[in-house]
């Protein structure tokens, strides 16, 4: 086969690359700093806040009415909600972040979360 027609062909493998790249703007999966195999990933997540009343549910009117009574409850309530606000944000790639730092800020709300179901559970 000449040279001239052989540059113009691809493989399978980077041919079905290029089709995903096209379908999303160009971006292997809307992420540059991720692999493609992540995509599964990505659309399994359903990026929606987990906002503290549905975090815990049941407990909205006990959660409202701690956090008018007990101002420590409140800075805990308050910290949860911004921690929540920023992990929505890397998740949803309006504010990009590495997977360490998701995986950290992750963990700092879960802790946060524990630590306000014991005020609860304690009251």
């Amino acid at each position: 086969m000449p040279e001239t027609a052989r540059a113009g062909r691809r493989s399978a493998p980077a041919a079905s690359a290029l089709v995903a790249a096209s379908r999303n703007g160009g971006a292997r999966n809307g992420r540059a700093d991720r692999p493609l195999v992540d995509a599964q990933k990505d659309k399994a997540m359903s990026h929606t806040p987990h906002e503290l009343a549905e975090a815990l549910p049941g407990e909205a009117a006990n959660i409202s009415a701690r956090k008018a009574s007990d101002p420590h409850f409140a800075r805990l309530a308050e910290e949860y909600h911004t921690l929540n606000r920023e992990i929505h944000r890397g998740e949803t790639n309006v504010e990009p972040m590495d997977d360490l730092r998701l995986e950290t800020l992750k963990k700092k709300r879960l802790a946060l979360l524990d630590e306000i179901k014991g005020m609860l559970a304690a009251a």
